[in-house]
């Protein structure tokens, strides 16, 4: 089979980043003839399996004069938010992507386009090519957007409801992928997540310790809960010494950054703020940590989790809708204690006088955080069944 698949920003940073390369990878590995078109800065650099076609979209061009636009109101990197784009910007934007989408069509002549979000660019993509079956992955992201953000919701509802098949990460987003697009039911599937088994594993490089080693991986920034993750570690009476927090992810600008530096060095803690991570780099924390921690506001499903525990950590996590379920189907007695999330005004706001019982929560679930003595069985969540679910 011939697959192009499409997002539009950068292929190896973020959950749904992450997600495109690894399907790319899997895809290779079954003989799949491939293309890719993402959108990335011209000082990036993208890492495809050989033989996989790679066709850019540069950002910060005079083609396309300003940064990437990101799903996500935060990113890890600089970005422009879809709701500041203006009818120039947006259309720009299409231009690019036509331009190389156009050519990537030709060159490959796909059996189906994959799209990463379910967005302007997937919108743009079905529109283009009516002849070509178009399939979509939600990632969370998408479905926030089309919930908070009026740019150009109504043309991209409209042919996203075109899409041939549309692929979820568990059925509650297939649930709200149906309502929010008009799009069948019966053309949506649940393909879940998966991790990456040559990365992730216990490396058994843990040395005996006292403290409690919690890590942290995602976005530097609000919607992650970092604020009150360092505020449930000020507060749970943990003695000064027994626990130290180690967070992994970049953010969106230095002012994020500053900003996190100054809660760091007010908790009182042993806080290290790590940056960006590889993966490789990534699993080696893992490895050497105790409990992950992931109190996002808001998640698609967060594979993350997956890669943790498949390091030997057991993990705290916001009781999200769709996460628990498809996490107890797939590792039954999986180590993760999850937590009752905030009451949100919109998406992706937290009511601010409710977050102060979130933060107890999460105190709570910190202090009696044990690591399990042996990872869970996570072979359900293998990319190579993801992919054999999407391809089905």
């Amino acid at each position: 089979m011939r697959i192009l698949s499409v997002t539009a920003q950068k292929p190896h940073s973020t959950g749904s980043g992450y997600y495109l390369t690894e399907t790319v990878r899997c895809f290779d590995a079954m003989d799949h003839t491939q293309g890719v078109v993402a959108g990335i800065c011209p000082e990036d650099t993208v890492c495809f399996p050989v033989g996989v076609d790679f066709y850019p979209v540069y950002f910060n061009t005079p083609e396309l004069p300003f940064n990437i636009a990101g799903m996500s109101d935060e990113m890890p990197y600089p970005s422009t938010l879809y709701r500041n784009m203006t009818q120039e910007m947006a259309g720009r934007f299409r231009t690019a992507f036509e331009k190389t989408l156009k050519q990537a069509v030709e060159a490959l002549s796909p059996d189906v386009i994959i799209c990463h979000h379910l967005y302007f660019l997937s919108a743009i993509v079905r529109e283009l090519f009516p002849d070509i079956p178009v399939w979509g992955i939600c990632h969370g992201t998408d479905l926030r957007q089309m919930n908070t953000n009026p740019f150009m919701r109504e043309y991209i509802r409209t042919h996203i409801s075109r899409m041939d098949k549309v692929c979820c990460l568990h059925e509650h987003q297939r649930q709200d992928v149906s309502a929010c697009y008009g799009l069948p039911y019966e053309r949506t599937c649940v393909v879940g997540a998966g991790y990456n088994k040559s990365i992730f594993y216990d490396r058994n490089v843990r040395t005996p310790h006292d403290e409690l080693r919690l890590v942290f991986a995602g976005k530097i920034s609000d919607k992650k809960g970092i604020y009150c993750l360092l505020d449930a570690l000020k507060s749970c009476g943990m003695p000064r010494g027994s626990v130290a927090l180690r967070m992994a992810g970049g953010w969106p600008s230095e002012e994020q950054r500053a900003r996190a530096a100054a809660a760091i060095a007010a908790c009182g803690h042993n806080v290290t703020l790590l940056g960006p991570l590889n993966q490789q780099q990534l699993a080696h924390e893992f490895s050497t940590g105790d409990i992950f921690v992931l109190p996002s506001f808001s998640e698609g499903f967060p594979l993350v989790l997956a890669e943790a525990m498949a390091c030997g950590m057991g993990a705290i996590c916001t009781d999200l809708p769709g996460i628990r379920p498809r996490m107890q189907e797939l590792c039954p007695g999986c180590p993760v204690a999850f937590i009752e999330p905030p009451v949100m005004l919109d998406p992706d706001t937290p009511a601010p006088h409710k977050l102060c019982e979130f933060t107890a929560r999460l105190a709570e679930a910190i202090l009696t955080a044990k690591r399990p003595s042996t990872p869970p069985d996570l072979s359900a969540f293998t990319w190579e069944g993801v992919c054999e679910r999407i391809l089905g």
